[in-house]
């Protein structure tokens, strides 16, 4: 009776050779894409001298400010 034994293991191996498969044939394609928009959603933060010493452009004092480059 023991080779009767239902098992997941044809439907777990068949499930990961689809899934290396499929990773194979498209990972060369899809991460240059997953890329670009990783470098899009990374912030661009630069230092900036504040307008008058000790006090930035909102009024706040600090040493210098921190301002996006697109509210450049």
């Amino acid at each position: 009776m023991s080779g009767l034994v239902a098992t997941s293991l044809p439907w777990d191996a068949a499930g990961t050779f689809t899934n290396a498969v499929l990773i194979l044939a498209t990972g060369r394609h899809i991460l240059p894409g997953l890329r670009r928009v990783a470098h899009r959603l990374e912030p661009v933060v630069e230092l900036v001298e504040p307008v008058e010493p000790g006090r930035d452009e909102g009024g706040l004092s600090d040493e210098a400010a921190f301002v996006p480059r697109s509210m450049r």
